[in-house]
């Protein structure tokens, strides 16, 4: 479960994030997780122009540059069970 995009920070400057989280989170476990380490890089980076945090469950990154290969939208993982599949989506909102 991950997700990856950018938006504009500035009139010049692009902010690039990724953040997953490990597949023993359920979707609100994650979305917790994920809470957490946002409030702490808020608190701890806050006029950073890039910042890592890495829990044992989730894993957030941003920089003004776009540091992560693939498609620049948000990314969507499809887990499959059985015969069919379903589809997970994380939306996950950063305040600098």
């Amino acid at each position: 479960m991950y997700a990856a995009g950018g938006e504009p920070n500035t009139a010049d400057d692009t902010l690039y994030a990724m953040v997953q989280c490990t597949r023993d989170l359920s979707p609100d476990d994650c979305n917790k997780c994920l809470e957490a380490a946002i409030k702490d890089v808020s608190s701890e980076c806050y006029a950073s122009g890039g910042a890592r945090l890495l829990s044992s469950s989730c894993y957030l990154r941003y920089e003004l540059y776009a540091f992560y290969e693939g498609p620049k939208e948000s990314s969507v993982s499809t887990k499959k069970e059985g015969g069919g599949g379903r589809k997970i989506w994380m939306i996950v909102v950063l305040t600098i």
